[in-house]
């Protein structure tokens, strides 16, 4: 998490047996800074090999780093300041 700047997040990892038919989720609490990441054990008949696991975990990991952004564009109260404030955590990256 220290590559992607998401040092200030507690984060959880779980690998689950199955994810409503996805191969992997991501929940985040803004307010709280708690991220957790969700991987899939039953990937139907996606091919499960090195390749798919990095990509869908780093599909996550991208998830919680823009998460507190999506967080603002859907309360209707954000302020011009905390939207800036969220696109420059993911552009320092």
């Amino acid at each position: 998490m220290k590559k992607f700047g998401l040092i200030d997040y507690e984060v959880f990892i779980h690998h689950t047996d199955q994810i409503e038919d996805k191969r992997g989720a991501c929940s985040i609490n803004p307010t709280g800074k708690i991220g957790e990441l969700y991987l899939s054990k039953d990937w139907g008949f996606t091919p499960l090999d090195k390749k798919s696991i990095c990509c869908t975990a780093f599909h996550e990991v991208a998830e919680l780093l823009i998460g507190e952004l999506v967080a603002c564009a859907k309360d209707r109260f954000t302020t011009e300041d905390q939207i800036e404030a969220a696109s420059h955590k993911i552009i320092r990256v």
